[in-house]
């Protein structure tokens, strides 16, 4: 695997594509300082996932973009490919060659790809993990790094062995395990904290489901006497329907009845009507016909008043004609003697026209004279007006430069005015700026405090928090201490419950009878456990008993020898057995006052043993004469001297009255202890678990007041935000006052230098306005003088002019007058012309006019025939009306008659019509009492459908014995009961059922999370044991390796690198030791620099011959370095070359001359980093540019 190409494009001083082409061997890149040529290292750290901008030598990620310069414009995004060649496989994917690319927006966005395709940084880091590459590897190496791998701090030095050793990978491994197994542990606690809310919660839904069945089974009891109420409805329903069907039929026969009786008298009424209407029909036809005959007479009689008006006109006519005839003739006379008077009148006009013609003449004449006089002096008026309108229109140019130096001086006034009224409005707003910053500021200072008491309050709230998360902490803590504590008791609890329902501790005859079938009734128990006895006399009361806690307890005689035979028949062994209440007789002895006062006596063992009644003789006869003391001495010394007594100690040894002594070692409290301890722990058991509940209840609380708490915080740190919004908005308003009363101000002072300019110029203004008033004073004096000429001037023309006006009406009179006599002349001739044709069209209608007479005359004898004949026609047509008439009337009562006998029908037919209609009524009503009763069985069939599914209430089994009332009863007493349980929950079954699953899926899961907790805990420790392993094999060849480049860079001298003892390898600090040829340093703080640097190089030099890094990048690190030992440093890097690629960055000569090909760095243009490449031939000697 080797670094085969490095492309570079807008990468800090990188702004165009560069591609470094880096092949085996050796590569140099040099030139000056600051031309870019850390920035190749910082690429390739970058391209490999660097994350520190800091590292990179910027602020911010977005530093490492071209920024551009004053040439070159910024780019928006950076670009690095680094490609690999994969022909070995190290990296874990198929391809030859592998390329990574890493971009970087502007904007902030970043992007990873490999081979082109995107992908995350993780599968970046994943690609070339354990390959000795990386951007914290030792694969680039700076000259900063050798202070750093020589410094105190062990940091440094144990990442690159651990980069050599590869157990990054287990770090990662083990970091992710890690995670895992708290999260698992989290999983396993939040599951125990289900399992116990849901074991409670299963616990309510099995209660709520049994009520539930108890709910259930009285709903179907009133499920059962409803539908019987249901039942009996609808079968009343159906019979009320079937009653009502009868009368219904009953009810419908009355109807047709009634309906066919209608329309047989319905049928008579037709006919009746129909020759009613026949009558009526022969009336119309009669009176039509009377109608007819009165209208023709009409006509007659009208026809005969208009031909007695025609022939009244035609006399009119007569007359007319006659006297018409006279009056034109008189007329047509007239018209000739006016005909003959105009012809005179004509002459004596045309007389006097003649002589208005010659005046006319003489006027004209006069006329051209004036005229000619008139426009001599009208010039001359001319010439003078002239004149005076060029004086005029001087004196107006003035005055309207006067007017307007006047206008110019009065705004000059009101401007002076505006801007004294502006300077005093801007002092006043200036002045109120001020004060609104000051309210602004005491605004903003009260703010703040407001801000910093919230800012208080929410800081104390925060410790609140702490405060609380503390004591949850606590709780929790404690409560996961109970719940361990009740989890062991509850264990310890079972097994001992298990040991006493296994009758563990008896003997194997006890154990087999009381596991017999004769065990329970017959046999009630062993004797251990139904006595109870204090704990501090247990030892004593055992060692008193001894084999006797072992009788087996039995009701009668006969059973123990059942029990007896049982044992002998299948060979289980032996067993002692007593029955109930049994004794032996004897009265037990009471304690004699001396042995009782003797010190160190406790008292009689039977009184200290509680037990039933029934076992008090019992014990009082296997206890009768044993005496409980508090140690062996006093036994032994009490024994001699009360023999009939037997005593036992606190201990358990026991000295008989017959001398026998049993004792020795402390006798362990067993089968009495027993039951005390499992009371002990029943009721340890009952307080842990309310202890539990409580903590749960104050983990519950505290968790409450933690939310609202931290709502709490919330809200204070919203109103944090807030103030501070408002905070920088008074702030923003007090900079925007300030600035406007900096510009109120500066408009302040122009607007006085304005008013400055203003003032001076109003005194121009006036001056001038003196200048133009005395022009105008002296132009008026002229104009004066011009308009008296021109006014005498004026006189003398108006003098010619009104005598041409004289002359002109003279003509203009002369001229009507004999335009007067010319219209008299036409006129007269016109009136002669019209008498003459008046006179031809007064004899054409005289002609008419007898003709029109003569006509009437012959008209009128021809209507007097005509009146003869109408007047015989309306007579006829008066006898034919009379018969019409007499006929009308014998008709008409016929018709009345007929009218009479259909109304008589038709109200027989009306009263019909309403006993049918009270039928119909009856028969909708039975049909409607019908119908209700359909829709009520319809209504409750529904209804029980709705209520209790598809049940035939026909079908069901009828309740005879219960009686309506009873069936009611019932119902409401079993109504109130249900409603008494109410509410429950139906769903208690179905839920009890999920969440019983639930609970088992909860305790698969708990034991799946314990299970996978061991694993993770199991898989840390393998990684570990790996890491530990890889680590030590490492470093002890690294060990190995910097010893021997040491003594090669230094010839000679001891170094040593050393492990911190009794610590973990994993964790432990890691020393290097240095002492070069003739130096006794005790530190290696005291090498010289250059010293320090070939440390360092060995150092590294030691990693790569243990685990080659592909490449290897070297950044000036030869700098401190003499020509002595840049020889011994250039020979161990020309050494390595053959299994490493080196790429060094460089300024010495001596470090130039190995290497294979040499990349100079420059900046030709400022700010643009350029590369210019020289390889050179075998030999190393000369090469050519690329």
């Amino acid at each position: 695997m080797e670094l085969k190409r490095l492309v570079i494009s807008g990468f800090k001083s990188f702004v165009d594509r560069t591609e470094l082409s880096l092949g085996t061997g050796v590569t140099a890149l040099v030139g000056p300082n600051g031309c870019g040529k850390t920035n190749v290292a910082e690429a390739i750290r970058w391209a490999l996932g660097e994350q520190n901008a800091r590292i990179l030598r910027g602020e911010r990620m977005e530093d490492l973009i071209f920024n551009g310069t004053r040439e070159r414009p910024p780019v928006g995004m950076a670009e690095v490919t680094l490609t690999f060649t994969n022909e070995q496989g190290l990296l874990p994917i198929d391809f030859e060659e592998v390329e990574i690319s890493r971009r970087l927006y502007r904007s902030g966005e970043s992007e990873y790809l490999i081979n082109r395709s995107p992908c995350r940084l993780r599968d970046v880091t994943d690609l070339i993990v354990g390959t000795g590459a990386g951007p914290h590897a030792y694969a680039i190496f700076e000259q900063r790094m050798v202070e750093a791998l020589l410094s105190s701090d062990p940091a440094q030095r144990r990442a690159m062995f651990e980069q050599a050793a590869g157990i990054a990978k287990y770090h990662a491994q083990k970091h992710l395990t890690l995670r895992k197994l708290k999260t698992t542990q989290q999983d396993l606690h939040r599951v125990e904290d289900l399992v116990a809310e849901v074991e409670k919660l299963v616990r309510s839904l099995s209660r709520q489901a049994k009520a539930a069945a108890r709910y259930g089974g009285r709903k179907e009891e009133l499920r059962k006497l409803v539908m019987e109420r249901y039942r009996r409805r609808h079968h009343d329903v159906i019979a009320a329907a079937r009653a009502l069907e009868g009368e219904l039929s009953e009810a419908q026969a009355r109807r047709d009845e009634r309906m066919q009786w209608i329309a047989a008298r319905t049928d008579e009424l037709v006919a009746w009507k129909e020759h009613h209407d026949v009558i009526v029909q022969r009336r119309t036809q009669a009176q039509d016909r009377a109608a007819v005959l009165t209208s023709a007479m009409q006509r007659a009689e009208e026809q005969l008043l208009v031909l007695r008006e025609r022939q009244l006109a035609c006399d009119e006519r007569r007359e007319r004609s006659t006297e018409a005839t006279a009056r034109l003739r008189r007329r047509l006379a007239e018209v000739k003697n006016e005909a003959r008077s105009l012809d005179r009148e004509s002459k004596a006009v045309r007389e006097r026209r003649t002589a208005g013609a010659t005046h006319l003449r003489d006027l004209s004449s006069e006329l051209s004279v004036v005229e000619s006089q008139l426009a001599g002096r009208r010039a001359l008026a001319s010439r003078m007006k002239t004149q005076l309108g060029e004086l005029l229109k001087r004196e107006s140019e003035r005055r309207a430069e006067l007017s307007e130096v006047a206008a110019k001086t009065d705004a000059a006034a009101a401007q002076r005015e505006f801007l004294a009224a502006e300077v005093s409005r801007l002092a006043d707003e200036v002045s109120g700026t001020a004060t609104r910053v000051s309210d602004v500021r005491e605004e903003l200072r009260q703010e703040r405090e407001k801000a910093d008491d919230v800012a208080a309050r929410s800081e104390r709230l925060r410790r609140t928090r702490e405060e609380l998360q503390a004591q949850l902490e606590r709780v929790n803590g404690e409560r996961e201490a109970v719940s361990r504590e009740l989890s062991a008791r509850k264990a310890e609890l079972e097994t001992q419950e298990r040991a006493r329902q296994q009758h563990e501790g008896m003997g194997r005859g006890v154990h087999a009878v009381l596991v017999s079938p004769l065990a329970g009734d017959a046999l009630i128990g062993v004797l251990a456990d139904m006595i109870k006895v204090p704990a501090e006399f247990e030892r004593a009361i055992e060692g008193a008993l001894a084999h006797r806690l072992q009788y087996v307890v039995a009701r009668a005689r006969g059973e123990i020898r059942d029990a007896v035979r049982y044992l002998r028949k299948h060979g289980r062994g032996r067993a002692s057995f007593v029955t109930l209440g049994a004794e032996n007789g004897d009265r037990p002895r009471e304690l004699p006052p001396e042995l009782a006062s003797e010190g160190g006596v406790v008292g009689l063992a039977r009184d200290l043993v509680e037990c039933e009644e029934s076992l008090r003789g019992l014990i009082a006869s296997v206890l009768r004469d044993v005496v409980v003391v508090k140690d062996f001495d006093l036994a032994w010394q009490l024994a001699d001297r009360y023999a009939e007594w037997s005593f036992v100690t606190l201990k358990g040894d026991l000295i008989e009255r017959g001398g026998i002594v049993t004792g020795g070692s402390t006798v362990e409290p067993d089968l009495v202890a027993r039951r005390r301890r499992g009371e002990e722990l029943r009721t340890r058991v009952e307080a842990l678990a309310a202890g539990v509940t409580a903590l749960e209840r104050e983990g519950a609380d505290l968790r409450r007041r933690l939310e609202e708490n931290d709502r709490e915080i919330e809200g204070h740190e919203n109103g944090v935000r807030l103030y501070s919004l408002k905070l920088a908005e008074l702030e923003q308003r007090i900079a925007g006052l300030a600035e406007r009363e900096r510009q109120l101000r500066d408009k302040q002072r122009v607007v006085q230098g304005e008013l400055g300019g203003v003032t001076a110029r109003s005194e121009e203004l006036l001056a001038e306005k003196g200048r133009l008033d005395e022009i105008v004073r002296r132009l008026g004096e002229d104009l004066a003088a011009l308009e008296r000429d021109a006014a005498a001037e004026d006189v003398r023309v108006r003098g010619l002019a009104e005598r041409r006006t004289q002359l002109s009406q003279g003509i203009d009179e002369c001229n009507i007058r004999v335009i007067r006599f010319d219209g008299q002349l036409e006129r007269l001739v016109a009136g002669v012309e019209r008498a003459n044709k008046a006179a031809a069209e007064i004899i054409g209608e005289l002609g008419q006019v007898e003709k029109d007479g003569a006509e009437a005359l012959e008209s009128t004898e021809q209507l007097n025939e005509l009146i003869g004949e109408t007047r015989s026609e309306v007579s006829r047509l008066k006898g034919e009306q009379t018969e019409a008439g007499q006929a009308v009337e014998r008709l008409d009562e016929e018709a009345r008659d007929w009218s009479r006998k259909i109304e008589q029908g038709r109200a027989e037919l009306e009263e019909a019509r309403q006993a049918l209609t009270e039928a119909t009524e009856h028969a909708h009503r039975l049909r409607m009492q019908a119908l209700e009763r359909e829709m009520e069985r319809k209504s409750l069939e529904e209804r029980v459908r709705d209520e209790h599914g598809d049940v035939a209430l026909a079908d069901l089994e009828p309740l005879p014995e219960l009686s309506g009332e009873e069936l009611g009863n019932q119902i409401e007493t079993l109504t109130r009961l249900i409603g008494r349980m109410e509410p429950v929950n139906m769903l208690a079954v179905e839920e009890h059922r999920r969440e019983r699953e639930r609970l088992d899926h909860l305790v698969i899961q708990r034991a799946d999370l314990v299970e996978a907790r061991k694993t993770l805990g199991e898989t840390v420790r393998k990684l570990d044991r790996t890491a530990r392993t890889q680590f030590l094999e490492t470093f002890d060849a690294v060990q190995q390796n910097f010893r021997s480049i040491f003594e090669r860079l230094f010839e000679g001298g001891y170094a040593d690198i050393r492990i911190e003892e009794g610590v973990d390898p994993l964790e432990a600090h890691i020393e290097i030791v240095a002492r070069p040829r003739g130096k006794r340093l005790s530190r290696i703080e005291l090498l010289s620099g250059g010293e320090r640097a070939l440390v360092a190089i060995g150092l590294l030099f030691a990693f790569y011959l243990v685990k080659p890094s592909p490449f290897c990048l070297l950044d000036e690190i030869d700098a401190p370095l003499d020509d002595m030992n840049i020889g011994r440093f250039t020979a161990l890097v020309k050494e390595l070359s053959e299994r490493t690629q080196f790429a060094i960055i460089t300024h010495n000569k001596r470090t130039m001359e190995i290497a294979d090909c040499l990349y100079g760095i420059t900046m030709q243009e400022p700010g643009v980093s350029k590369v210019v490449s020289v390889r050179f031939g075998g030999d190393g000697n000369g090469g050519e540019p690329e």
